[in-house]
């Protein structure tokens, strides 16, 4: 079996009414909504790097690491799939980090799409996000986030 690992970025706004809501593309692959995320390349030093330039390619949002909230607070998924293509199974792996965003991201700075993979991105309280999302891997990546920050009174 083929293992997979991809590396993301659950970006998080609190809102006035001291509601988080987290950010949604939709890939054009599969079609699906998710969480951004994407693969290592060679020249990335670090997972943190991974996502970081992913976030960066899929929605024109840019982050450094100090932007992220403890980089050793990551959320992970794994699941199996069949690959039709390449006629195998795979194991993939997607890790997360958490980063906190202000007014100004949600509000006024809109996201530069990466076109030929995504088209559409949404933010949404958590209720809906887990609503919108197509896997069932996001919807409980959503929910770990959300009792992480309960349980932090964050």
């Amino acid at each position: 079996m083929q293992k997979d690992v991809s590396y993301g970025i659950v970006l998080l706004f609190k809102n006035t009414m001291n509601i988080f809501e987290t950010f949604l593309i939709h890939q054009l692959s599969g079609p699906h909504w998710t969480i951004p995320k994407g693969h290592p390349e060679p020249s990335d030093k670090s997972d943190v790097e991974t996502a970081l330039r992913e976030l960066k390619e899929e929605t024109g949002y840019s982050l450094s690491p100090a932007d992220l909230f403890d980089t050793n607070t990551k959320f992970s998924t794994s699941y199996e799939y069949y690959h039709a293509k390449k006629k195998i199974q795979i194991h993939k792996t997607n890790i997360y980090f958490l980063a906190f965003v202000g007014e100004h991201m949600r509000h006024e700075e809109k996201p530069k799409l990466q076109e030929c993979e995504v088209d559409e991105a949404t933010w949404l309280n958590f209720e809906d996000a887990k609503q919108k999302v197509t896997f069932e891997s996001d919807k409980q990546l959503i929910k770990e986030v959300e009792k992480f920050i309960e349980h932090s009174k964050l």
